[in-house]
């Protein structure tokens, strides 16, 4: 595991405030990729 916290605990990454895309789901492109 990883141990990530929320994308919204990352100040580069809750700039946008946009963490979520309809239609993908980011683990199973993590677990095809990984």
């Amino acid at each position: 595991k990883l141990n990530l916290k929320s994308a919204s605990e990352y100040n580069y990454l809750k700039q946008s405030k946009c963490f979520k895309i309809d239609g993908v789901d980011d683990s199973d492109m993590f677990h095809k990729v990984k």
